[in-house]
């Protein structure tokens, strides 16, 4: 018997049996029964949702952000592509100036718009999406009372009385407290007036700032950081006499403020190495973009940086098995190995004289 091959059979693998069934997948996504408009909710929007066309995509992701208060930048937008990415705190510093208004609407829709007119839309959007201020200052109380219940411990106060005993409360007094901020007149009056049993410090770095801005010779500043620094008083003097050599008028300008206040030497407190405000200075810059925004967001995002930061340093704590921290370590190997280098004399029980 002659067998003789069937031509028009075809024979389906398995393969081309999967194959099929994605290309029949593929199709019905191509072709979605729905087509979205810029008023569709955001449960309709899902994974291969198609947009009557980009203008209503643009539109709809612009009212959503403002009814749902969230905040989000174009990363790209071209004939094929449109990306967003949400803004959290890290992004905070995306800003939408009045020149991008103006050039927005000149492409998208062909009209000019003023500065001014641009600089109210901005405002407006904001306070659509964010709160205006005096919405934020209404809900001010709730959000303290929520936070006293959820952080046991913690005390707010949104009033103060004549006596301005609220800012004393919060502070709270403790043995050996400090102050420490520029030569600014009324904080001095201030800490005087509510704080009167505590150090007040003058920072050193906004000393050195007026004298750079007073021209002074790079010779006496150097001279001035190392009199504010040193532990021994016959030191300190034998700088400053060095600088009432050199310049005179500057000596005096230092001499209008007290050594107690920015001299180590003089210190009547213990001061450790607190010489600048340099951690308050890196907070507010940590924080300058949030300060401008309305007080319940800022609040938040201080809220939340703090709590990454505590976290974070409470982990790292639970890691170290020694009585001093890793940095603590670090610093006393940098000054015990040219330790061993020194010759220690002894001068009488209680002085050594070290070479």
């Amino acid at each position: 018997m002659k067998v003789v091959p069937v031509k028009d059979q075809h024979f389906e693998t398995l393969h081309t049996i999967e194959g099929r069934k994605r290309k029949a997948k593929g199709k019905a996504k191509e072709s979605p029964s729905i087509i979205l408009k810029e008023n569709a909710s955001l449960d309709d929007v899902k994974l291969g949702s198609v947009f009557q066309d980009k203008n209503a995509m643009i539109r709809y992701f612009c009212l959503a952000a403002i009814k749902d208060h969230f905040e989000f930048y174009v990363e790209k937008s071209s004939n094929t592509r449109y990306s967003l990415v949400c803004t959290d705190e890290k992004d905070i510093a995306t800003e939408v100036k009045p020149k991008f208004v103006i050039l927005e609407m000149k492409i998208a829709h062909g009209i000019d718009v003023r500065y001014g007119k641009a600089w109210r839309a901005i405002q407006k959007g904001i306070s659509l999406l964010r709160g205006t201020t005096e919405e934020n200052y209404e809900q001010l109380s709730s959000y303290l009372y929520m936070m006293e219940q959820k952080n046991p411990g913690s005390y707010t106060n949104i009033k103060r009385d004549a006596e301005n005993r609220e800012l004393r409360k919060a502070i709270g007094i403790r043995k050996n407290l400090m102050f420490l901020s520029d030569q600014h007149k009324a904080i001095a009056n201030r800490i005087a007036n509510f704080f009167p049993k505590c150090y007040h410090g003058i920072c050193i770095y906004h000393l050195e700032k007026n004298l750079k801005q007073g021209r002074v010779r790079n010779t006496i500043i150097n001279l001035f950081q190392s009199a504010a620094r040193v532990y021994i008083q016959s030191e300190f003097d034998d700088l400053m006499s060095q600088i009432v050599v050199i310049d005179k008028k500057t000596f005096d300008y230092l001499m209008e403020e007290p050594p107690g206040k920015w001299a180590r030497s003089h210190c009547p407190r213990r001061q450790y190495d607190m010489l600048t405000t340099n951690i308050v200075e890196s907070m507010n810059n940590v924080l300058r973009r949030a300060r401008e925004l309305p007080v319940l967001t800022m609040m938040d995002i201080i809220q939340e940086k703090l709590q990454i930061w505590f976290y974070g340093r409470r982990t790292a704590a639970k890691g170290i098995f020694r009585e001093i921290s890793n940095w603590e370590e670090a610093t006393l190997n940098d000054k015990i190995k040219p330790a061993f280098t020194f010759r220690v004399l002894p001068i009488d029980r209680l002085k050594f004289k070290v070479k």
